[in-house]
């Protein structure tokens, strides 16, 4: 009896990204032009799980690497806000910043919202800062101001092929040997997943989570 690799339905260090190699470049490209340029913001956004953790983690992994960079990520919420302010931005080395789950923003009163969009701006003229959003209109007044210091990247939902991929990647976690075939799921079961799901691939995994269980009880 396999254990259940859907039961996680956000993303894991073991995922992989699935095709998003434009978003994944233009990402890419945005980090390294502000870098040269020493500061900006980045703002990518899109509906939830929809995998925009993901491709961020993705492209900073080998960055993380680089001595002369510093790479930091939070989940952001009211305690991040003393945290940015005390942040040390060193003189010889390069930083970024990335706030996941910046929608969270909301949740604050709009005094709050303001002081933490304001620092955020200020940190952005030495350093870059990235935010994941899951609003469509995630680009605020206070940011839209900073002109080519800002970028905006949305990411749209997935392809039929793109979320078997994933399917095929979770089932390699407990397979003995990797495969590109989505068994123990049927093609018509596939189908009517992707359609209820409209190409979420967060959707997906947790159709998935209970079907996973389901054909495993019938073959126990």
């Amino acid at each position: 009896m396999l254990n259940n690799p859907f039961i996680v339905i956000t993303s894991t260090e073991n995922d992989k990204v699935v095709d998003r190699v434009r978003e994944r470049a233009e990402l890419q490209l945005a980090i390294n032009d502000l870098l040269h340029k020493n500061g900006g913001i980045i703002v990518i956004h899109g509906a939830p799980g929809i995998g925009k953790s993901t491709v961020v983690n993705w492209v900073t992994a080998d960055l993380k690497k680089k001595e002369n960079l510093s790479v930091m990520k939070e989940e952001f919420g009211l305690t991040v806000f003393n945290k940015l302010k005390t942040f040390n931005i060193s003189a010889d080395k390069k930083a970024i910043i990335i706030l996941d789950d910046f929608n969270n923003l909301d949740l604050l009163d709009r005094q709050t919202q303001n002081k933490i969009l304001d620092l955020i701006v200020e940190l952005s003229k030495r350093i870059v800062v990235i935010l994941v959003d899951n609003r469509e209109d995630a680009v605020h007044k206070q940011l839209s101001k900073l002109g080519d210091s800002i970028k905006e990247l949305k990411l749209e939902y997935m392809s039929r092929e793109d979320i078997l991929q994933i399917i095929a990647n979770r089932l390699n976690m407990v397979r003995p040997v990797p495969s590109s075939e989505v068994t123990p799921f049927t093609k018509e079961e596939i189908d009517r997943i992707y359609h209820k799901s409209g190409g979420n691939p967060r959707v997906v995994l947790l159709i998935l989570s209970t079907l996973f269980d389901k054909k495993q009880e019938i073959e126990f």
